[in-house]
């Protein structure tokens, strides 16, 4: 009873604040769709940090940022390309979507889209290999 009436207050609050600032509330969402697909540094942190704890904080964002985001740009790209085929590989641009949309509403959390990390570098490899094998084809 108690987590229900609690949601139902929250909910009614969530509403009330995004009536009040609609366009505040939607810059928030396309931050957070972008967000969280990589890891975020702590800027208190970063600025007490010695040099290899600097390393040790920038590190996963690196990798995230680079791999994983622009990973996933590249696959958008190759897909509106056409470099990587829809019937293909239909069921894990449907499980990346879906774990990108289903999360933007929450508090920005990065691990929510790790367990579909694996399927956005699969296919930035299929990208990259069948553009490797266009180009050795027209060769």
């Amino acid at each position: 009873a108690y987590t229900n009436a609690r949601e139902k207050i929250l909910n009614r609050l969530l509403k009330k604040h995004i009536s009040s600032s609609p366009g505040y509330y939607i810059q928030t969402r396309i931050y957070t769709a972008a967000r969280i697909w990589f890891t975020g540094i702590n800027k208190e942190e970063l600025q007490k940090a010695s040099f290899m704890g600097k390393l040790k904080l920038l590190y996963p964002f690196l990798v995230t940022f680079t791999c994983i985001f622009g990973g996933l740009i590249t696959v958008l790209i190759l897909i509106f390309k056409r470099i990587l085929s829809w019937k293909i590989y239909w069921p894990l641009f449907l499980l990346i979507g879906y774990f990108g949309l289903i999360h933007i509403p929450f508090a920005i959390q990065a691990r929510y889209t790790v367990p579909v990390h694996m399927f956005i570098l699969f296919l930035l490899s299929a990208g990259i290999a069948t553009l490797a094998v266009d180009k050795t084809v027209k060769a």
